[in-house]
């Protein structure tokens, strides 16, 4: 388990104590994955701290499903993790690096033009059906940043493509 995964469920776990929350026992046999998001959804019902980002598309391959923004920053925001899951994994392209970027500045700029959040980089050819966890070095949004999905190829048979950031206002 990487030191990150650590630190953000030692920071979940804290957060969720601090709202007064009874924090479930870890599972045994313990799956630091599952645990992070178990974390994470007990934090989101739990706190209006934590924002989500959520982008869920069936059939990415269709324009304009990658040349979209799922989100637009109100203020300025801290990135503790994303997740990724998708139904149908990409299989004629050689490579399918899907990439969570971030476009600053001038609201013309499109997808691509931006640039990727460290570590958020998801794998379309992947098993299906099986969550991707990415936790991240911390990035911070300001106002008026737009997330999207950057491919590095041309999806034809990824689906069901699902991703969530989320994030706790940046302190100030």
């Amino acid at each position: 388990m990487s030191n990150f995964t650590n630190r953000l469920l030692s920071i979940a776990e804290q957060a969720l104590v601090g709202l007064g929350v009874v924090v479930p026992p870890t599972p045994s046999p313990f799956n630091p994955n599952e645990r992070t998001v178990q974390l994470l959804d007990l934090l989101r019902l739990s706190s209006s701290n934590l924002i989500t980002a959520t982008y869920s598309k069936h059939n990415p391959s269709v324009a304009p499903a990658f040349g979209e923004y799922f989100f637009i920053s109100d203020r300025p925001l801290t990135i503790i993790g994303t997740r990724f899951l998708h139904t149908v994994a990409e299989t004629t392209s050689p490579v399918m690096p899907i990439y969570v970027e971030v476009l600053r500045g001038a609201l013309d700029r499109l997808p691509g033009s931006g640039f990727s959040l460290n570590g958020a980089q998801f794998d379309g050819k992947a098993t299906a059906g099986v969550l991707q966890l990415n936790t991240m070095t911390q990035a911070t949004l300001l106002a008026g940043d737009r997330l999207a999905l950057r491919p590095t190829g041309t999806p034809t048979e990824l689906r069901g493509v699902h991703v969530t950031v989320y994030m706790v206002p940046a302190a100030p």
